[in-house]
């Protein structure tokens, strides 16, 4: 089942202190966020969404590109937050979930 959430992120121009808004809907498997092994994946796309948002055409300075890979930081940073599956935020934050197995063999 997929799902959209509308993210918005503040982009400061580098040569003036100009604050433009930066919205994206990002599109995910509400199922794939949920899952151990899916997660990474569905943060992956998450992140080439919140890129292709974020990315301005033609040729960019140095403090153009750092300043569009902070916009996509942020705006996964926000949807992780706003989406809130244990398993997306394992990966998110780069550790494994805590998985627990009971046994029913005593």
């Amino acid at each position: 089942m997929f799902r959209s959430l509308l993210i918005s992120a503040a982009l400061l121009a580098p040569t003036a202190a100009v604050a433009a808004e930066t919205s994206v809907t990002i599109r995910y498997n509400a199922n794939d966020v949920q899952s151990v092994a899916q997660a990474p994946a569905a943060l992956a796309e998450i992140r080439q969404q919140a890129r292709r948002a974020c990315e301005r055409a033609g040729s960019r300075t140095i403090a153009e590109i750092r300043q569009e890979r902070d916009c996509a930081d942020e705006i996964v940073a926000l949807a992780v937050a706003k989406i809130n599956a244990p398993q997306l935020t394992a990966a998110f934050q780069g550790g494994a979930p805590t998985v627990t197995v009971a046994s029913l063999n005593q």
